[in-house]
């Protein structure tokens, strides 16, 4: 695909979008079980967001909602504390929405998940000018309003994942920096947010990201442990447990991310340090075991993935970044149900990340981050 075809691709998209929207809503499940036939988008293309800051814009997680539809989620600054960051595709452009950022520091929001056109929810940090608290906002259809949830009394808390499954079943994870830092785990009944009880092990624990494919299938992963090992933990529909998980590298293991096709078939990824380098780490669960599954290599003198979104058992993105020993290069992997493969990508800027990553189908997805063009602006990629 040359370099003018996304952009055609694009405006195909948004006038298609017009149709559906003077019709119906065509909701697209974020993964399926069943295989499905080899993606039909061949490239990924820039779709530029606005940027309110003017010193630093950066999206952080992204969630596609339908066909014309998904949300991004971030931060941005105009030089002091950042504030809250939220974009909406309606199927040909990025806009801003308006977002609460009502913290006496600085806010952030790391993770989006959404279940309808009228139900999104992002979590993040919000600093009240001693501590950084839990933050929660709801999209209700109309706009986006803060949720009451708890905190661990005294220290800071941050939500770092979080995953929707239904209007009354939603899962946020993070830590509470006590001393050592504590797994947090929150759980909306579809009245309030609750803790709910998560295991920790010796040393730090904290959680980055959620997901499952049932109410009684959710699994939560981060790192534990002074030489931060992998963490692996998951839900029943009753407790939540630590599973074993493998740990490659030499002194570090971080999951960052995790994507659930079904109870016997889930990925989490993130990165290792094998004694001279960090490298990429995707992990695969058959039902009975976590097992290291090769992944390509940024290329660079350090690589980690920091987000992953499996549609089937055949079709997945990672997405991530690797440094070439001068500036950070985006990073994209494809899983075809055999292998990962790293993904050309468009070149934006003079540096560029990717954080966030969301599939629909094998023919649509989208990846978020920044990119360097004197300050940091938004970046998204869309495959389609």
């Amino acid at each position: 695909m040359n370099a003018r075809a996304p952009r055609t691709v694009l405006r195909a998209i948004g006038a298609a979008c017009a149709v559906l929207a003077s019709t119906v809503a065509i909701s697209i499940p974020q993964h399926t079980s069943t295989a499905e036939a080899a993606p039909v988008c061949r490239s990924w293309g820039a779709a530029q967001p606005p940027n309110p800051g003017s010193m630093s814009n950066q999206l952080r997680g992204v969630a596609i909602v339908s066909t014309c539809s998904a949300w991004a989620v971030g931060q941005y600054s105009n030089g002091g504390d950042s504030m809250t960051l939220i974009e909406h595709w309606n199927g040909s452009a990025w806009k801003v929405q308006s977002s609460p950022s009502p913290g006496a520091g600085s806010d952030i929001l790391f993770a989006v998940a959404a279940t309808s056109a009228r139900s999104a929810w992002a979590v993040g940090s919000s600093n009240d000018g001693l501590l950084d608290r839990t933050f929660v906002l709801h999209w209700n259809g109309h706009a986006w309003r803060r949720q009451a949830s708890p905190n661990v009394a005294g220290v800071n808390n941050t939500l770092e994942g979080v995953a929707a499954f239904s209007p009354t079943n939603v899962w946020a994870v993070g830590y509470a920096a006590t001393n050592p830092l504590r797994t947090l785990v929150e759980h909306w009944n579809g009245h309030a947010w609750k803790i709910v009880h998560s295991p920790n092990g010796a040393g730090d624990n904290l959680l980055s990201g959620v997901d499952g494919s049932s109410k009684k299938d959710i699994w939560a992963v981060g790192s534990r442990g002074a030489s931060q090992r992998s963490l692996a933990e998951h839900w029943n529909g009753h407790a939540w447990k630590i599973v074993q998980s493998p740990n490659p590298g030499s002194v570090q293991n971080t999951l960052t991310s995790v994507s659930a096709v079904s109870p016997k078939d889930a990925w989490t990824v993130g990165y290792r340090y094998d004694g001279v380098a960090t490298r990429t780490l995707a992990l695969h669960w058959n039902g009975k075991a976590w097992k290291v599954v090769a992944s390509p290599g940024g290329g660079g003198t350090t690589a980690e993935l920091d987000g992953v979104a499996m549609t089937s058992a055949s079709n997945g993105w990672a997405a991530g970044w690797f440094f070439d020993g001068a500036v950070n290069h985006a990073l994209l992997f494809h899983w075809n149900g055999h292998a990962w493969t790293k993904q050309p990508l468009p070149t934006n800027g003079t540096a560029d990340e990717l954080h966030g990553v969301a599939g629909a189908s094998a023919k649509e997805a989208w990846a978020v981050g920044s990119f360097v063009n004197t300050v940091n602006q938004a970046l998204a990629l869309h495959c389609c």
